[in-house]
């Protein structure tokens, strides 16, 4: 559900029993030695780094690129962790126009109006601190005095080399917005040509929730239409990525191979719970039978460094790479903090729509994303992930558009609902092989769930 301040826990009770299960994941694993347990050095988070230290820093990347193309329709894409020359566009031209250009402030219904124009959204999954995205995506831009936090950037090129180029910040919390003018645009044909080139005629179109004057939604959502009584696609197939019986052993030593030193041999085991280990100097990787692949790291050392939100996000995204089964198709989804841990939420997508964990499927596996990394003191401590993938099925269709998904909602809640907070076509996990498309609807703190026929 968006969107919550990232200075404040997000979702205390879920975050409280997560940290919990690290905990006490740490215990069984580790025991209480002295600094082997790194819940045991928590403290206040620390968002300032020293300008006397080099980290390497990685602006948050958005959880959707939104793309407008002038004419009242949208196509929305997840950022994956792939570069596409669109993303690589869009951020040229928002490092140029924040380094070169002169801001002002404005409200958010002013901000609105870029709707209406040939542009690229970045939409983030949290309100991500001004201050930190510039030092991470423009340090030679100036800072943006009244603008605390953006929920999303609007870029809108110009056509033509040297034209002005224009980039909103626009904080929904508080419907206000900066916009930062560059009256000589090197970068924005670029981007104006990328967007022309990004339309789809497979992908499924979008609408503005503002545009279209739906005020019961909070802030400015993307909702899919269609033409036609119902929208056709295919399901998807689930399955394991690593095998079962005689072959699951060397599979995962193969998979978790990047976990470890090259001149390292983890040593193998399976535990008392079936549960297979590979045991390194410094890390341990244990894979459940259910599909579900942890790592924790034990052999930290203090850098010295000072953690923030963006140092923090490049060190998950190293890690990452180490994931030799680990495809492209994972957006950032969620961030969660505790002392100076900073949790990352990654989950899968297909096409334009995401693939959400049923809440019966987050309990029996104890993970509620695709993946979950853990980084303290920009180092990852702690990294767990679904080891599965998915296929195109046989066909299905989709009759139920989102105003009727919104109104089972308002029927469900049972009590007045005076502002839907989220809302998004997905396919649905219940642990079956097959998914399919289900509406998902957040309103007061609570996700519901409606079919699509």
């Amino acid at each position: 559900m968006r969107k919550i301040r990232f200075q404040r826990l997000k979702n205390v009770v879920i975050l409280g029993l997560v940290v919990l299960a690290f905990y006490q994941t740490g215990k069984l694993w580790l025991g209480n030695e002295p600094g082997h347990n790194f819940f045991s050095s928590l403290i206040s988070f620390d968002a300032v780094i020293p300008d006397h230290q080099a980290v390497r820093l990685a602006p948050l990347d958005p959880e959707q690129l939104v793309v407008g193309f002038g004419n009242n329709i949208f196509q929305v894409f997840y950022c994956g962790r792939e570069e596409t020359a669109l993303k690589k566009a869009g951020d040229s031209f928002i490092a140029e126009t924040l380094s070169d250009g002169s801001w002002r402030l404005l409200s958010g219904q002013e901000a609105e109006a870029i709707l209406s124009r040939r542009c690229l959204l970045y939409r983030f999954c949290i309100d991500v601190s001004v201050s930190q995205y510039l030092e991470a995506a423009a340090p030679e831009a100036e800072g943006i005095d009244g603008l605390e936090f953006i929920s999303y950037l609007a870029a809108a090129p110009s056509g033509e080399d040297g034209q002005a180029g224009m980039l909103y910040l626009v904080d929904e919390g508080t419907q206000t917005a900066a916009l930062v003018y560059d009256s000589q645009s090197s970068t924005g044909k670029a981007l104006w040509d990328a967007i022309g080139q990004a339309r789809s005629a497979e992908a499924l179109n979008f609408l503005s929730t503002v545009q279209s004057g739906l005020n019961i939604f909070q802030g400015n959502l993307f909702v899919p239409q269609w033409s036609g009584e119902e929208y056709t696609y295919h399901c998807l197939q689930q399955q394991n990525l690593l095998p079962t019986g005689e072959g699951l052993a060397s599979a995962l030593q193969e998979a978790a191979s990047g976990f470890f030193a090259s001149s390292e041999t983890p040593v193998f085991s399976v535990d008392e719970t079936g549960v297979y280990v590979l045991s390194g100097d410094e890390a341990i990787v244990r894979y459940q039978t259910n599909g579900v692949l942890e790592y924790y790291g034990y052999g930290r050392t203090s850098s010295g460094q000072s953690q923030n939100l963006s140092s923090a996000y490049r060190a998950c995204l190293d890690f990452m790479e180490r994931d030799k089964t680990l495809g492209d198709q994972v957006y950032l989804s969620d961030v969660a903090m505790r002392g100076e841990s900073l949790i990352f939420c990654f989950d899968a997508y297909e096409g334009s729509l995401p693939i959400l964990l049923g809440d019966e499927v987050q309990q029996k596996l104890g993970i509620g994303h695709a993946v979950e990394v853990v980084v303290e003191e920009n180092q990852v401590t702690r990294y767990r992930r679904r080891m599965v993938s998915y296929t195109p099925g046989q066909e299905d269709q989709v009759t139920e558009d989102f105003v009727a998904a919104m109104n089972e909602t308002i029927s469900a809640a049972g009590q007045a609902v005076t502002a839907i907070d989220d809302i998004c076509l997905g396919y649905y996990d219940s642990g079956e092989e097959e998914l399919t498309l289900h509406w998902f609807t957040w309103a007061g703190g609570t996700r519901y769930q409606v079919g699509t026929a």
